[in-house]
């Protein structure tokens, strides 16, 4: 599963994903929920879902009934994924802003996968940079090669776990990162990093 959360130095606290849930196991409630609450956070300015695979919004559910949320931003699927539209309910119910950026019109007819279609987020204060990329794979990072210098990134966190269909050479070459994080662990389905 992967979530990240952001602080930043006016204060704001975001959630990036909220890790993998299925059945009872659920890493929001038994890993985010906790850490949040261990260092003092009721109140995210903002939560957002990269994408609508499970192991990246699957643990958002107790986050949007239990916190203080005052955006719920994401990534809108080419076609209706019941568990996220579970989450934009109960985000609807609290009052909390839903902003779902549409998929590319072009992406039904292209056989684009989800993992394509997830944020990518470029994010610079006060003289760093972090590049999260998501699950994106090959496809997308060349699309991404365009951006050019605002590609760069001191701090990487290596797409989709490491896959090997993410992280091409060229693509790396253009983010010059000087540190890779890698969101992984020991309940591996897919073997990543590979």
């Amino acid at each position: 599963g992967d979530s990240i959360l952001l602080k930043t130095p006016g204060g704001q606290t975001w959630l990036i994903d909220g890790g993998y849930r299925r059945g009872n196991f659920d890493q929001g409630l038994f890993a985010v929920r906790p850490y949040l609450l261990q260092h003092g956070i009721t109140t995210l300015d903002g939560v957002v879902f990269t994408h609508h695979e499970r192991d990246h919004a699957g643990g958002l559910m107790c986050i949007l009934r239990e916190f203080n949320v005052k955006r719920f931003v994401g990534q809108a699927p080419l076609a209706p994924v019941p568990f996220l539209d579970e989450l934009i309910r109960q985000a609807r119910l609290r009052g909390i802003p839903v902003l779902a950026n549409a998929p590319p019109a072009l992406a039904k007819y292209l056989q684009v996968k989800a993992n394509d279609l997830a944020f990518t987020l470029c994010l610079h204060s006060n003289g760093l940079s972090v590049l999260l990329p998501s699950d994106i794979g090959w496809g997308t990072e060349g699309a991404l090669l365009d951006w050019g210098n605002a590609l760069e990134a001191q701090i990487l966190k290596v797409g989709h776990h490491g896959s090997r269909y993410s992280s091409q050479s060229s693509f790396l070459r253009q983010v010059k990162p000087e540190m890779a994080v890698i969101s992984s662990g020991s309940f591996r389905i897919h073997a990543h990093p590979h």
